[in-house]
């Protein structure tokens, strides 16, 4: 029962992202290895680019700093996932339990970082525009940068998502959250299967020692009243033969007397 409530759980919770039910766990953890990668990349780029002491951003730096290490925490949560996974050691210990919660946490992670994001692009442009001085800053470049990160954010979001879901579900490196919901229902089904003729069986086998206990006494009741009936007339059909052969030599005896 509780087997066939995950079942329903998860299944409801993966029409959120359809699109994803259908691919493996080891090529989507794949793919959010390479997301996270790049956009820890676009987050240092930023850095290396944005003069955060010509502009008095130096609060702005400790937050990027913030993002690049909240987005390097998730990637050694996915690394952790995908090699455990691989050698099928993350479904069950405190090995399920690092991965299910950590997972949970980048998850939680992701839209804080698009806020972080989000703050970070919307004060940074701010700062250029107002700034003073003839110098030119590469305020093209820093906006795309972050634009392409806010877009890859959003994107990992659903990754992450779904990646919660594999490892709640416990789900191998070849599987989808399709085909482990597919075959625990066609389990789950034959399991009831083998309990309802089992159930079928043992009534069967009631019914019928009930019926050769209601057969069996009946029979040899009605056998013995046979038996003793014909008993009785044997015995009646013998004293009957007696007493005529008896009537017959009385008649015998008293016709002889009268000749003499």
């Amino acid at each position: 029962m509780r087997e066939y409530e995950k079942i329903k759980r998860i299944n409801k919770y993966s029409n959120f992202v359809g699109c994803f039910k259908r691919i493996q766990s080891g090529n989507l953890e794949l793919f959010l290895i390479v997301l996270e990668i790049i956009t820890i990349i676009l987050c240092i780029m930023n850095i290396l680019i944005i003069p955060h002491k010509e502009l008095n951003l130096t609060p702005l730096f400790g937050l990027r700093i913030v993002i690049i290490a909240f987005f390097a925490f998730s990637l050694i949560i996915v690394i952790f996932n995908k090699i455990f996974r691989k050698k099928r050691k993350l479904n069950t210990g405190y090995l399920f339990a690092i991965g299910f919660f950590g997972s949970l946490g980048a998850l939680a992670l992701v839209p804080i970082n698009f806020l972080f994001v989000l703050i970070s692009t919307i004060i940074t442009q701010s700062k250029i525009k107002h700034s003073k001085g003839d110098k030119r800053y590469e305020t093209k470049s820093i906006l795309a940068i972050d634009i392409f990160t806010l877009l890859l954010v959003f994107a990992i979001f659903f990754f992450w998502y779904v990646e919660v879901l594999f490892i709640y579900s416990k789900v191998n490196t070849e599987e989808s959250i399709k085909e482990w919901i597919e075959a625990k229902k066609k389990f789950l089904e034959s399991q009831n299967e083998k309990v309802v003729n089992v159930e079928i069986s043992e009534k069967f086998d009631e019914n019928n020692k009930e019926n050769n206990n209601n057969i069996h006494p009946g029979t040899s009741n009605d056998f013995d009243d046979i038996t003793s009936s014909n008993k009785v007339h044997t015995n009646e059909n013998k004293q009957s033969n007696q007493t005529k052969d008896d009537d017959i030599s009385n008649k015998e005896e008293d016709f002889t007397q009268e000749e003499k």
